[in-house]
């Protein structure tokens, strides 16, 4: 499957419909969409790097309170993984508490290969 980075990322919005689209991580709470980056991993075939970020609010300092909002949208991205023909996450975690807003971002990776009719590339 030879997937590019707007369909990449038009699957990633059909997945996570409330996505914001930003270009740095955003003090507000919320779902957001945030592209990472593309890495050289063979001849013709790149790694395309995406990243969901889910923030919560917790006053009481529980960042526990997030699991259920977050299992949710890992199940989404199970029940859609035929989209990319893998499970596309590989990385959840933890990105740090500031101002009582509790950040994680799930690691989309998605395998970009080049256009194999180009001798050139």
């Amino acid at each position: 499957m030879s997937l590019h980075g707007t369909q990449i990322y038009k699957s990633l919005k059909q997945i996570a419909p409330e996505a914001i689209c930003i270009s740095k991580a955003s003090p507000q709470g919320g779902v957001y969409l945030l592209f990472d980056g593309i890495k050289s991993v063979a001849w013709k075939k790149d790694r395309a790097s995406f990243r969901i970020i889910f923030a919560s609010h917790s006053l009481v300092d529980d960042n526990f309170s997030a699991l259920s909002r977050l299992d949710e949208l890992r199940q989404r991205f199970i029940a859609k993984s035929a989209i990319f023909g893998e499970d596309a996450i590989s990385e959840m975690k933890f990105d740090g508490f500031e101002d009582s807003l509790f950040k994680y971002s799930f690691v989309v990776e998605v395998d970009i290969y080049r256009d194999e009719e180009n001798e050139d590339l």
